[in-house]
């Protein structure tokens, strides 16, 4: 199954941005995390499948949500760098962006259509 249509605007590409942004900053900061390390290996097996031998490419909604689950775990490490002050505004932050992307999903899947398509038999 593919998805055909787009984004009703560019409001949810953003906020997916700045949520992988987070978690990009927060696997820098903790690099040296065994967890961290971990899901970096399995990524570059996963880009060396998919980007170098070219495997499942037009699958990318499939092989995508198997990595969903570091995006909170990352952005969730990010908490052990930060002092109580920054902590909380990070808080803020984080459940700010959860609540604005949790809106636009909500609104995607009621009010706009996204052209969810099957495949041909």
């Amino acid at each position: 199954r593919t998805i055909s249509g787009g984004y009703p605007s560019m409001v949810q590409p953003l906020l997916l941005c700045i949520l992988y942004g987070l978690a990009a900053v927060s696997a820098w900061f903790n690099r040296g995390n065994l967890l961290v390390r971990m899901m970096a290996a399995m990524f570059l097996v996963d880009v060396a499948i998919h980007f170098v031998a070219g495997w499942g490419l037009s699958e990318s909604q499939l092989y995508a949500g198997h990595w969903f689950y570091t995006l909170p775990i990352l952005a969730g490490l990010m908490f052990t760098k930060l002092n109580a002050r920054r902590r909380t505004c990070y808080a803020w932050l984080v459940t700010l962006l959860a609540l604005s992307l949790f809106a636009c999903n909500i609104y995607g899947y009621f009010w706009h259509d996204v052209g969810l398509e099957w495949p041909p038999r």
